[in-house]
């Protein structure tokens, strides 16, 4: 098919809500849960969750692959380390009332589900080895009478080996559990006890897994935890191997501690930097130890430093299957029953032997809940609060109590909404994307019953006008990134209105259907907005009017993208009748009468929240101040791209030889125009609020990292320095490990005489200032008429007679300056959006702007991981890009110095 054209107005807005969205969403590079962006909260009843069911098609196709899960909200004690919402600890009569609900809930859900097949069941928590037998017994009795499951349906159970006996694992063998996996996390039982599990070591768990074993149960598998205070990397790695040498599960999950602020003040003195400090001892061996050990005893590796690793055994998968193989030897079956002849007989032995098999890759389906990894139709039905259901193309809700309050009476209540193709299509190909650069499109139209391109035609426009993808024969192929960039790609699956929703909720704004018929009053529905239009409805996000034509238009209401409150009113087609533009300005007064302008938060604050989790379905966590990045820095602004300007700007030798020799290069194409103009917006917007604030000009020149973490002024300045252009340029000369030390504004006013004298960016001398560079980023052109640096040719390497320069004075004195005489001078010309390079040993100067306009420039120095203290001054850094080692006089931190200077 043709793939449309969008406007390169929508591009820039759309550049500009990426942005946005990536700076203060706590989904922020994580391209998995996009999906869930932007997704309605409507409150479902029990009755209308069935209905969803009842209605399905998808779920009762032949080809489609339908799961169960069971999320027990209970444990005996909260884990200090716990970052669940919701989670609290056991008692008889919490738990007698969840389980009322949950067998409520299969009676409704029963009847709403026939002629559906399910061919998983899984139990997460929380801990389900917290209920007692009776209940485990009915609970599982309730399941089997009520649904339906494929005969080699996978069934798993979590487990905490503290909670867990002979009578009920009795109970799952009996119910066709075939594999539990424990939370062991270390074998330290003094570490357990101090993190309040239990006193729980090696003993107990290898009992519990004979247990297991004994009960006929063939898996097991254990996770282990990276990062628990008071381990060590060669502690707990000697766990995981004496895991699989004495136990031989079927796998092992090994994860990286992600840190709550109740975790870090009980066991860190309240310091993420403590933290990080010390997973990261865990993080710089985990890749080399766990390969050592998977060699020596058999086992498998995946995953990645800072996410999780899976050692799995031989070549089989979680569960003992992929989640693709059942329905793959079920399809062949089915092939063979129709026409023996059909392979010659020897498959359908191969498939009764797999089928046979107890423990074989393909002997059960294996639990998922995303459609991406078994490539067919995907529906989940979750039971228990917290369980979210997924009806393909239908719904996607997540369970609570009711009135979120676990002992009201009634029944479960469902906070989601309906869903479409163009949903399932987002959430496939953000899970499969990010990972991979290639799907067959046939593939996708078989799933969703229709090309793709036609369910998100704006994301393949966008790719396909950006270079970021493109169409070869019947395959879509993403051009090749890191796994930063990919997830920047992804954003463009999302629509307009879903950015905006995510970005209202960060501004804490409600424009919900009720918010927004208190804003637009004395306007109702059936109010005449103008001669043509009246007001027909008001929905989540957005106003529609209507004409007695019978035209419609629907106008979304967006937070403003140019300052951090108030609206903006975007109508979505132009409509019938001349004065809706005349409609649309009455609805802004009648708004900003209401207090829409002042709508949302002066300042975004970091988000700390952790979403809901159960495991199995977990959520992102936000992310912390302070955690190290193995990507390309904490933020990365997506204003609008081209092939070329997302392409890597690493220097050449050329430019790199000019820069080792002269002490600078430039000039370096860093940003875009229209990342340019967003840019400078933002600190304009900036300057008139604090301005507004203050009563009069602005002038504040120093900032408090510590105490102004939020200022958006800071966040501004963050984004800059840690654009991927301009880290490709410093890396080339740096190294891969970049640190950012400070980071100064500079703002030359119109006809400002003054310049800035000779001088160098540090006092150092010798090998260790070969570790730290400036960059000089410009928002206006640079030019000798409004002051651009100067620099002093090869000064980078000499030291002039009597110099004695110190930290607090780095401007050379006036009788050294005539050594200066005959060194060749270069002026530093730049366009709006280019950059130089200089060594910090470099001797430079500005002159005064002598134009009507202003020179704004930003100025960031940058430095190796390894570059010795005595250049990084106080010692402390923010880790903008790489690993920074282990060193004892580096405090890695995210906010950093920064400097107004006019």
């Amino acid at each position: 098919m043709v793939t449309p054209h969008v406007s390169a107005s929508w591009l820039a807005r759309r550049g500009d809500l990426h942005a946005l969205f990536d700076a203060g969403s706590s989904y922020a590079g994580n391209a998995s849960v996009l999906e869930r962006v932007g997704y309605p909260h409507e409150v479902w009843t029990e009755a209308r969750m069935a209905s969803a069911w009842m209605t399905s098609t998808w779920a009762r196709s032949p080809d489609a692959v339908n799961h169960v899960y069971v999320h027990v909200p209970f444990c005996k004690s909260i884990c200090h380390f716990c970052n669940y919402k919701r989670l609290r600890p056991g008692s008889a009569d919490l738990m007698q009332r969840w389980l009322d609900r949950v067998l409520a809930s299969l009676a409704v859900m029963g009847p709403a589900t026939d002629g559906v097949t399910f061919h998983s069941l899984y139990f997460g928590g929380g801990t389900p080895s917290l209920l007692p037998r009776p209940m485990l017994e009915q609970l599982l009795a309730a399941i089997d009478d009520t649904l339906t499951f494929h005969p080699h349906a996978g069934r798993a159970f979590e487990a905490d080996p503290a909670v867990l006996d002979a009578g009920k694992l009795a109970v799952l063998a009996r119910h066709g559990i075939q594999h539990v996996a424990m939370g062991v996390q270390t074998f330290d039982a003094r570490v357990n006890v101090a993190h309040d599990r239990g006193n729980q070591g090696m003993e107990l768990v290898a009992e519990r897994a004979r247990q297991i074993r004994g009960a006929g149960i063939r898996g097991t598998s254990f996770d282990f935890l990276l990062g628990l205070h008071d381990t060590d990397p060669e502690a707990i790695f000697d766990d995981i191997d004496r895991a699989l040498r004495d136990l031989s599960p079927r796998w092992v999950d090994v994860f990286f501690l992600t840190p709550t602020q109740r975790y870090v003040d009980l066991h860190f003195d309240g310091s993420f930097d403590a933290f990080w400090s010390h997973q990261r001892r865990f993080a710089d061996v985990a890749a080399d130890r766990l390969t050592a050990i998977c060699r020596r005893h058999g086992y498998q590796l995946s995953g990645s430093d800072y996410d999780a690793y899976v050692l799995t055994r031989g070549a089989q998968g979680r569960f003992g299957s992929l989640p693709v193989i059942g329905p793959m030897v079920d399809r062949l079956a089915r092939k063979v029953e129709h026409d023996p002849r059909l392979l010659g007989g020897v498959p359908r032995r191969m498939v009764q032997w797999i089928q046979a098999r107890g423990d074989g890759v393909a002997a059960s389906y294996a639990y998922t809940q995303l459609t991406a990894e078994q490539h067919l139709p995907l529906s989940l039905l979750g039971l228990g609060t917290g369980a979210r259901s997924r009806v393909f193309g239908s719904a996607f809700v997540t369970c609570r109590d009711p009135g979120e309050d676990p002992e009201a009476a009634g029944t479960f209540e469902y906070v989601g909404g309906a869903t479409d193709m163009a949903f399932e299509a987002r959430a496939y190909l953000s899970d499969v994307l990010s990972d991979a650069n290639r799907v067959p499109l046939s593939r996708l139209r078989t799933l969703f019953g229709v090309d793709v391109e036609r369910l998100l035609p704006e994301a393949f426009a966008a790719w396909h006008q950006l270079g970021i993808a493109r169409i070869e024969g019947d395959v879509l192929v993403m051009t090749p990134t890191d796994r930063a960039d990919r997830y920047r790609a992804l954003m463009w699956l999302l629509t307009d209105a879903q950015l905006e929703d995510e970005l209202a909720r960060v501004r804490r704004m409600d424009l919900s259907a009720q918010g927004l018929s208190a804003l637009v009053a004395p306007f109702v529905p059936g109010a005449a907005v103008s001669t043509d239009w009246r007001l027909l409805t008001l929905e989540d996000g957005a106003i529609v009017l209507d004409t007695a034509r019978g035209d419609t238009v629907r106008i979304r209401v967006a937070p403003k993208l140019t300052a951090t409150h108030g609206v903006d009113l975007l109508p979505e087609s132009r409509g019938a009748g001349t004065d809706l533009a005349k409609a649309v300005t009455r609805l802004k007064r009648a708004m900003a009468a209401h207090g829409a302008d002042d709508l949302g938060i002066t300042h975004v604050p970091v988000l700390t929240d952790t979403e809901l989790s159960s495991a199995g379905q977990h959520e992102p966590m936000a992310r912390t101040p302070g955690r190290p990045r193995r990507t390309q820095g904490d933020h990365v602004p997506a204003a609008v791209h081209t092939p070329e300007a997302d392409a890597p700007r690493p220097l050449s030798d050329a430019q790199r030889a000019a820069f080792h020799r002269d002490g600078f290069v430039r000039p370096l194409p860093i940003l875009l125009p229209a990342e340019v103009d967003r840019f400078r917006r933002w600190l304009e917007q900036v300057e008139a609020e604090e301005s507004a604030r203050r009563g009069g000009r602005w002038t504040q020149r120093d900032f408090d990292p510590d105490a102004q973490v939020d200022h958006p002024l800071l966040a501004w300045a963050r984004e800059l320095a840690a654009h991927p252009r301009l880290l490709d340029a410093v890396g080339s000369v740096l190294g891969p490990d970049l640190l950012v030390r400070n980071i100064d504004v500079f703002v030359r006013e119109p006809r400002t005489g003054e310049g800035v004298a000779w001088h160098r960016d540090a006092p150092a001398v010798g090998p260790s200032t070969d570790g730290m560079l400036t960059a000089w980023l410009g928002l206006n052109p640079a030019t000798r008429d409004n002051g651009c640096l100067q620099f002093a040719v090869g000064s980078h390497r000499t030291v002039l007679d009597g110099e004695r320069l110190t930290k607090d004075t780095l401007t050379l004195p006036k009788a050294l300056l005539p050594q200066l005489e005959g060194v060749a001078l270069a002026d530093d010309l730049l366009e709006p959006g280019q950059a130089s390079l200089h060594h910090i040993r470099t001797l430079h100067r500005s002159g005064g702007n002598h134009t009507q306009g202003r020179r704004v420039g930003v100025v960031v120095r940058y430095a190796a991981a390894t570059a010795p203290r005595e250049v990084l001054d106080s010692g402390a850094a923010w880790l903008v890009r790489g690993t920074a080692p282990v060193r004892d006089d580096l405090l890695l931190r995210r906010a950093v110095p920064l400097t107004w200077v006019t």
